[in-house]
């Protein structure tokens, strides 16, 4: 796969994302605790996805530096599944459900598998590879924080 592709992919997933968590953020309007966490993921997720776009205009400036990378676009494709599943659904979710939604969708190894091909592609985006990564890994820890210190939220 070429890498301008793998990071059209990544930038689609990135404001999946994105959408996913504005769409909870008003859901759970009525909670403003809740709804600002998800409006700050919702936030930073959109600064992932101004990265990856940076990331493409590097790429189209300059083709010849970026290689080629050997990846099966499937997990990026399931996530993108699980969230249109998940928003179509009947009725919105119980809270219990998005946190959990969330934490499923952040741990999932989509966004590190693409980040680590176009890492391959070229050294240069190591850096910024490694700063998606550390958000990624941070976004998990925040629902996860946000639910130990509401261990009621999941009864």
């Amino acid at each position: 796969m070429d890498i301008a592709t793998l990071l059209t992919r990544l930038d689609q997933l990135e404001h999946a994302m994105a959408d996913l968590y504005l769409w909870l953020s008003g859901v759970f309007e009525d909670d403003h605790e809740v709804s600002r966490l998800f409006a700050r993921l919702h936030t930073q997720e959109l600064a992932h996805a101004n990265l990856v776009q940076y990331e493409r205009r590097l790429v189209r400036s300059d083709p010849d530096t970026f290689s080629s990378v050997d990846l099966d676009a499937g997990p990026v494709e399931e996530v993108m599944g699980w969230i249109r599943e998940f928003r179509s659904a009947a009725a919105p979710p119980v809270l219990k459900e998005a946190l959990l939604f969330s934490m499923r969708v952040e741990s999932h190894a989509a966004e590190h598998l693409h980040r680590k091909a176009v890492a391959a592609s070229n050294r240069t985006l190591c850096a910024m590879v490694a700063q998606l990564a550390e958000a990624d890994r941070q976004h998990f820890e925040t629902l996860r924080d946000f639910v130990a210190s509401h261990p009621h939220l999941l009864e």
